[in-house]
């Protein structure tokens, strides 16, 4: 299908796409996190994971335009001229080229001049990324054209297929070339995506070259300082559990984290959702925007709840007998999955400030949240807090940061102000105690775990039927009521 048909974004279509999307995504991430893991060790794992870290922050050489780019699509595309739309296309495309030229010379410096630990690991996986990273930037920006312009199915078919070869490439790299042999299956991944999406999208593009193209830098730099300060903040913790505690530890941290990552999917299903209705609504009326923000801020957490007994039970079964060299998980990973739901909602909420055009606001808040950093590191160096008090201590203060966030963006007059509130700080809270008194549940007979599951669901049941009306968003003719 070509992307130039134009067909208004339906949200029940989006979801529907939307939550297959997030099954596929959760099942590849599962079968991931069981398999590499259990191929390497703690040590391996740590590393091959540091370079997932690495490529969060190299992606922010676009300065923005990406994101940029899908901010403005959905409009050109549904009330634009042609025209208008080709322009923006163009001009994107051709800075992320000149962007990841100056990438990859980078990179290459830092294959050449790399020094210190594990350091054939790192250059050699330096010179893997220079390819990799350009066909990924390529790739990204065409799924975000096709996003963007409300072709849900393009969208699930191109990142499901992301996460299927990617896993099949990954663990087949690292069966026989160990943590290097992962890094080279991310780069035969995105080989075989660019592939799929040459053959999947037809779309005319005129790279050009001219002082033009790097014009919009001014208007990129708000999302860029948008996205590069949330990623300060959502990635502080590993950047100090590395320098603090060391590779090893970082291995058994990105293994609660890959558990905790389902939540970031459920964000996902939400966002992949909403986001094109909230940005429409939101040119027209920024409050009208937030309030469906809301809903969907809401419907994320009744599926959070929902998740996370099985979450919990089953995760404590596998890491105490399949992932036995990481048993020191079983102390952490409770309280992870807060970090988890706090990312998952992070995630919904910068599309909240960026639909509301408070990208300054949410770059201040981000550089004033970072004071979290220097006092998470003052308790480290007074109290010589163990892993566990590191990360119960980060935890806590990545909740108060959120809170902050949701404050600065909502207000009371918003719907679902007060609801969504609790939920987050109720949940947060009990997490915590559960990871503090976590033997005591675990050892419960199987009738008490059975009354207590019986208990919990009916009370979310409850939960859900009081505020069904949030439901009714999934249902066109009320959502369009919503935003007129």
């Amino acid at each position: 299908m070509s992307i130039e048909e134009k067909s208004e974004p339906n949200l029940q279509r989006g979801m529907k796409y939307s939550f297959l999307l997030s099954i596929s995504l959760v099942f590849s991430k599962v079968v991931r996190g069981l398999l590499v893991p259990k191929i390497l060790d703690p040590i391996s794992y740590g590393l091959f994971s540091s370079i997932g870290l690495i490529t969060r922050y190299i992606q922010f050489s676009d300065f923005g335009a990406l994101a940029s780019f899908i901010k403005e699509i959905p409009s050109k595309h549904f009330s634009s001229s042609g025209q208008e739309r080709k322009n923006l296309i163009d001009e994107t495309l051709s800075f992320l080229i000149l962007a990841t030229v100056f990438t990859s010379l980078y990179l290459g410096l830092v294959a050449i001049f790399f020094e210190g630990d594990n350091e054939y690991f790192f250059k050699t996986s330096a010179l893997i990324l220079i390819p990799t990273f350009a066909l990924k930037k390529f790739k990204d920006f065409i799924q975000a054209l096709v996003y963007g312009t409300g072709q849900y199915k393009n969208n699930a078919l191109i990142a499901a297929s992301n996460q299927w070869s990617g896993l099949i490439c990954v663990v087949g790299g690292i069966l026989i070339w160990g943590p290097l042999g992962g890094v080279m299956g991310l780069f035969l991944n995105e080989v075989l995506q660019l592939i799929l999406v040459l053959r999947l999208v037809k779309e005319s593009v005129r790279i050009k070259f001219s002082a033009r193209v790097i014009q919009p830098i001014k208007k990129y730099s708000n999302l860029f300082f948008v996205q590069i300060s949330e990623t300060a903040v959502a990635t502080f913790d590993q950047l100090l559990l590395i320098g603090f505690f060391g590779i090893r530890s970082f291995g058994f941290y990105s293994v609660a984290i890959t558990f905790a990552w389902i939540f970031e999917a459920i964000s996902e299903i939400i966002n992949n959702a909403f986001y094109p209705q909230i940005m429409i609504a939101a040119n027209k009326n920024i409050s009208k925007g937030l309030n469906i923000l809301q809903l969907g801020i809401t419907c994320y957490f009744i599926l959070v709840l929902a998740a996370i007994p099985p979450v919990i039970f089953l995760v404590s079964l596998l890491i105490k007998y399949y992932l036995t060299s990481y048993s020191v998980v079983l102390s952490i990973f409770i309280v992870v999955l807060v970090l988890g739901i706090s990312r998952g909602l992070m995630a919904l909420l910068k599309k909240g400030y960026i639909a509301a055009d408070k990208e300054r606001s949410f770059i201040l808040l981000t550089s004033f949240s970072l004071v979290g950093v220097f006092l998470l590191v003052a308790i480290m160096i007074i109290f010589q807090l163990s892993l566990e008090g590191f990360i119960t201590s980060l935890v806590i203060i990545n909740v108060l940061q959120l809170l902050m966030f949701y404050s600065f963006l909502f207000s009371r007059k918003n719907d679902l102000f007060t609801t969504n509130l609790l939920i987050y700080i109720s949940s947060s809270i009990g997490l915590i105690f559960f990871q503090i008194y976590q033997d005591w549940v675990i050892t419960l007979t199987t009738l008490n775990v059975a009354l207590i599951a019986v208990s919990y669901y009916s009370c979310l049941g409850v939960v859900i039927y009081l505020f069904r009306n949030v439901w009714s968003a999934l249902v066109p003719s009320s959502f369009r009521t919503a935003t007129e």
